[in-house]
């Protein structure tokens, strides 16, 4: 029997250079170029070189366009996953989900 997926909305898997810039729950400044792994309206997934509290929040940028397109979300979850370390954020106000519009 398949578990029933808890994601509000589904995920596309789509590779898009981006910037994460913020502050970790203790402070400590985060900046970090990577790219997506799959995204969402709500949410999307990134690969990380390290493990980024949940409850962080950060701004997600375009690597191209880092002025004109960013949007803040929150860490939901971040682990080792599929050899790598992982990071699962929801936008924190979905009309600023500039990835897929």
């Amino acid at each position: 029997m398949q578990k029933p997926d808890p994601r509000s909305s589904s995920r596309i898997r789509l590779r898009i250079p981006v910037i994460l810039e913020g502050e970790d729950v203790d402070g400590m400044r985060i900046r970090e170029e990577t790219v997506t792994e799959n995204v969402s309206i709500t949410g999307a997934r990134f690969a990380v070189s390290r493990l980024i509290p949940p409850g962080s929040v950060l701004v997600v940028a375009s690597a191209k366009a880092p002025q004109k397109a960013r949007a803040l979300a929150r860490v939901i979850w971040s682990r080792e996953l599929h050899g790598g370390m992982k990071a699962g954020v929801q936008f924190v106000d979905p009309d600023q989900n500039w990835i897929l519009k």
